[in-house]
């Protein structure tokens, strides 16, 4: 008996058709997920650069080291002061364990060379749920405030 096709698909080329474009699927769930985590890394970063760039600008404004250094520690300057600070996703305040970012800010003078002049560094990381750090911003500024027992220079 002669059997004359009509049209249609086989079994066969269904199949095939079917994983490939289960294969294309899986490819493209693949990018949506890596597109979403793109886009927290890169939202992490911008937040970090915009608490550390108002550090920098506030260190930028002081009357003094110590000024700036009692408004953003609560505590006074002593060359090589550093604090650490631990936000939650939203940049509100937060403690350690719950952390998804850590600012350092680290304060000191420049040294013999450079008298009255005042270094600060700024360093942001952000914290995932197994503890370790990726740096997101680290951004160094320096500011001569004037020689001891001179007034400061804005």
């Amino acid at each position: 008996m002669n059997r004359r096709r009509t049209g249609g698909f086989t079994l066969v080329e269904v199949i095939v058709a079917v994983a490939a474009m289960a294969v294309l699927g899986g490819f493209i769930m693949q990018l949506f997920v890596l597109s979403r985590q793109v886009s927290q890394s890169a939202s992490d970063t911008d937040r970090a650069l915009e608490r550390a760039s108002e550090i920098v600008s506030r260190f930028k404004l002081a009357q003094s080291p110590g000024a700036f250094w009692q408004e953003l520690a609560g505590e006074p300057y002593t060359s090589g002061d550093s604090i650490r600070q631990y936000f939650d996703a939203d940049l509100n305040p937060s403690q350690p364990e719950g952390a998804a970012l850590m600012l350092s800010a680290w304060i000191g003078d420049s040294g013999e060379d450079a008298p009255g002049c005042v270094d600060l560094n700024v360093r942001v990381v952000s914290v995932n749920a197994a503890g370790t750090y990726e740096e997101l911003v680290n951004i160094h500024a320096a500011r001569y405030f004037g020689a001891p027992g001179e007034e400061a220079q804005p």
